[in-house]
């Protein structure tokens, strides 16, 4: 999932971190800002996911893994804002 095409508000500095300079220590604290909000809503696989993230963009480990970890966040965030568009109507 392309970055534009996300419904969350801090992902544009996630894939801000990621794309052009490649801060890979402005990504980690993204991941890690954005954890602690999808571990509130229970999102466990999620929050698993940018813990690893936050870990190996603060260690610049594994960084071909790094967009699908973002692309996976993206989608699974979407979804869980359409669904609570949809509980809402």
């Amino acid at each position: 999932m392309a970055c534009s095409e996300n419904k969350w508000a801090n992902t544009p500095n996630l894939c801000q971190g990621f794309s052009g300079e490649k801060d890979y220590d402005g990504l980690s604290k993204v991941a890690h800002k954005a954890k602690s909000s999808v571990a509130v809503m229970g999102m466990t696989h999620v929050a698993d996911l940018l813990k690893e993230l936050e870990i190996l963009a603060h260690n610049e480990k594994e960084k071909d893994r790094y967009q699908s970890m973002i692309d996976e966040f993206l989608e699974m965030g979407n979804l869980a804002v359409i669904e609570l568009e949809q509980s809402k109507s």
